[in-house]
């Protein structure tokens, strides 16, 4: 049966010490009698984050018996169905506090599919199990099956993986941004403790699911984290999914007053991995998740303001690579109802004359994507994603002379 569970969480860029070990709610009778393998240590390991296909690591926690608040039966009726189908118990938690929240909840994972092999997923790769225990025994509340990644991004589809969040490992919080907030406030505002939290400080627990969408040649952003809350011992609800973009943990949150999360939009990827940042803003209003970034206009045009003045410090320097954040400015502001103050500062760094010495093709470049802007705003229309360098040299149809394409 079910006696002992894995777990992965996400590589990151920097060594992390080992994370402390699960508690695993899924013995029928509290028993001392482990065996020496069921003492195994846990070791941190972690999801795909390198340019080449490796198997996917995975962690072997121990069975804490006498710390078992909330047990689990043998013969759940729910659990048994999946053994027989091949799943796996790849981690599960009870709440910290389960006198006043008796709820666990247990993931698996087919362990018939291995799409970090390259083989196929599909939407029950990862299945996640919800109880609320009654006194007596756990009653299945609800299960929920693998969420797709944005379906206009790369890497949409189902999961490779998943793993539940760790809000008291720092590696969660590490990526390519490093953390944009003190790790203390992060965890305070959002009541991260554990495997558990309280995002929208509404009262009621949550568990943070992070979601994997990448097999090969990943680079950060394929991942995603879901919130699943139980709202009473009937109901538990997924209140991220309905939400725009992807909730990253490392970049998650974007105010503290009010308390507003930022998700990452992962459909204007411009190169391979490398991506035109624009991010949408959410705040809860009692009931759900509301989009509010047209609220954060002023904070769009302070930031644009300092930026503009980093950029106007590397004037003199020529172009050499596909300068995203160029293009950022635009599609950040077309969220926020600022498009013609972006347009204007746009058309003013991309001026070729404060870019002495740079090449054909980005000189083109720069040309190109300013033209082109000009002409998606004249048309009052939102702004497009021009032609990369790469698909400009490559394009029989393109003249870098003329910086035209011909027809």
């Amino acid at each position: 049966m079910f006696l002992s569970c894995t777990s992965s969480e996400p590589v990151l860029p920097q060594p992390v010490s080992p994370s402390p070990t699960v508690t695993v709610p899924i013995q029928a009778t509290p028993s001392n009698d482990l065996s020496e393998n069921e003492r195994i240590s846990p070791t941190e390991t972690g999801v795909l984050n390198l340019p080449t296909l490796t198997p996917m690591p995975t962690v072997t926690v121990a069975v804490q018996q006498e710390s078992i608040p909330l047990p689990l039966s043998e013969d759940d009726p729910f659990l048994k169905q999946l053994e027989e189908q091949d799943y796996e118990i790849i981690f599960s938690t009870s709440h910290n506090d389960p006198e006043k929240f008796p709820y666990t909840l247990v993931a698996l994972k087919d362990s018939r599919l291995a799409p970090e092999f390259g083989g196929e997923t599909n939407s029950q790769i990862c299945r996640l199990a919800f109880y609320h225990w009654n006194g007596s025994e756990n009653k299945l509340m609800a299960d929920f099956s693998a969420p797709t990644y944005p379906e206009n991004a790369r890497f949409r589809g189902y999961p490779v993986t998943c793993a539940l969040a760790n809000w008291d490992n720092n590696s969660w919080f590490t990526d390519v941004w490093g953390p944009q907030w003190p790790l203390d406030e992060i965890r305070e505002v959002l009541n991260l403790d554990g495997y558990w939290s309280d995002i929208n400080k509404n009262g009621l627990p949550e568990v943070g699911i992070f979601y994997w969408y990448c097999s090969n040649a990943c680079y950060g952003y394929e991942g995603a984290v879901h919130f699943y809350e139980f709202q009473n011992e009937e109901t538990v609800e997924h209140i991220t999914s309905e939400l725009k973009g992807i909730l990253l943990p490392w970049n998650i949150l974007q105010s503290t007053s009010p308390l507003t999360l930022k998700l990452f939009d992962p459909s204007l990827e411009y190169e391979p991995h490398r991506y035109i940042d624009r991010w949408w803003y959410y705040a809860w209003d009692g009931v759900k998740y509301v989009d509010v970034t047209s609220e954060f206009a002023a904070d769009f045009l302070l930031e644009m303001e300092q930026w503009h003045i980093e950029v106007q410090e590397q004037y003199g320097s020529p172009i050499t690579f596909a300068r995203t954040d160029f293009l950022s400015i635009l599609f950040q502001s077309e969220i926020v109802g600022l498009q013609a103050e972006a347009l204007e500062v746009f058309l003013e760094i991309t001026d070729p004359v404060h870019w002495p010495r740079t090449g054909k093709l980005y000189s083109c470049w720069l040309l190109v994507i300013r033209e082109q802007a000009k002409r998606d705003f004249l048309m009052n229309q939102p702004f497009t994603m021009p032609p990369t360098p790469f698909m400009m040299s490559e394009s029989e149809a393109f003249d870098l002379e003329t910086c035209q394409y011909q027809n």
